[in-house]
């Protein structure tokens, strides 16, 4: 039978995608056990953060770390809409109204080749804009 636990994060490996858990009811804790993803995502929970635990019936070395969980100590950013929290103070809100915002101190995008930027008026590249820049300085 399968085992699902409860506990803190200990350690986080960040490179490898790992966290190691402790197990403060069982005085025990885990060896480094791989973070379930969704699609692809990537957000490394931080150490002290509560986390739910599956070990297959081989032994607490074969498991995954299934994710966190709010609690009293931990509650949710947002009540509504959506919001997408990115680390570093980052996050994505879709609100009740369908409004998005990207806030964050500072966002770097990166691009191979040119940005493009566009809504329901107009679509420009980030090249066209820093010409049109550009040429509004030199008047």
């Amino acid at each position: 039978m399968d085992d699902v636990r409860i506990g803190r994060v200990d350690e986080v490996f960040p490179n490898e995608g790992k966290i190691k858990v402790v197990f403060e009811e069982e005085n025990n804790a885990s060896l480094k056990l791989p973070l379930l993803t969704f699609n692809r995502e990537y957000l490394m929970p931080e150490v002290g953060d509560r986390v739910v635990t599956v070990h297959l019936h081989s032994g607490s070395c074969k498991g995954f770390v299934l994710g966190g969980y709010y609690s009293e100590k931990k509650s949710p950013k947002a009540n509504t809409g959506f919001r997408k929290d990115m680390g570093a103070n980052t996050y994505i809100v879709v609100d009740e109204n369908d409004l998005f915002k990207l806030e964050s101190k500072d966002i770097e995008l990166k691009a191979e080749n040119d940005l493009t930027l566009s809504c329901s008026y107009a679509t420009t590249t980030l090249e066209a804009l820093i010409k049109r820049i550009e040429t509004l300085e030199g008047q």
